[in-house]
């Protein structure tokens, strides 16, 4: 994908006329293509947009891109050059290894293709260096695409636990609790023992 902006020349061009759809058709000394612009022929800005040359020589043969020598140029209404975007072989409605490009054009307006060429060192058949020049209009902005939604899903967290009552240390079975018990009991152990003892009569 090669979009069509340039720090020099941005492409900022008005809509003026009727727009130029696809299926153009371009002739020059023996050499002819037809300039086929997808989706629908109608090109959209702030999109890619895939475009291919049927083009052939004298008597219909076709000219694979093999065969050429060819080069694209993408200008604005004011004539400055945007791009230079590279041709790749595309097979398209019965054509096979033609000139294709994928572009991305920048706004709403008025732009020329110009595609031009030579034969290749590996032409079956010679033809006279040409160049063909298209009128497109792109005459409108592609939607946006739809935004993401929202996701709804909740997060799931780590359960919470209740607090457990905390477990008494070994520190704490020593404290004073312990020593105050084990006073007491050593008190009720004396007191038996004296309580068993003879008592002296009076």
């Amino acid at each position: 994908m090669w979009p069509l902006n340039n720090p020099n020349h941005p492409g900022q061009v008005s809509f003026l006329g009727n727009p130029a759809w696809g299926h153009q058709v371009e002739v020059a000394a023996d050499v002819g293509a037809t300039l086929h612009i997808e989706p629908n022929d109608i090109p959209q800005a702030g999109t890619p947009t895939d475009i291919w040359f049927a083009l052939t020589a004298t008597g219909g043969t076709i000219i694979p891109l093999e065969h050429c020598d060819c080069a694209l140029t993408v200008y604005d209404q004011a004539g400055a050059a945007l791009a230079t975007p590279a041709l790749s072989p595309t097979t398209a409605e019965g054509y096979e290894n033609i000139p294709g490009s994928t572009l991305t054009f920048p706004t709403v307006g008025a732009y020329e293709l110009v595609l031009s060429g030579q034969p290749s060192s590996t032409a079956a058949g010679a033809f006279a260096p040409f160049e063909l020049r298209f009128e497109v209009t792109v005459a409108g902005t592609a939607a946006p695409p739809p935004a993401t939604p929202t996701s709804t899903a909740t997060v799931l967290a780590p359960e919470s636990q209740e607090p457990s009552a905390p477990v008494p240390s070994s520190s704490a079975i020593g404290g004073p609790w312990f020593i105050g018990g084990g006073i007491l009991a050593m008190v009720l152990i004396a007191g038996i023992i004296w309580w068993r003892l003879p008592k002296e009569k009076p």
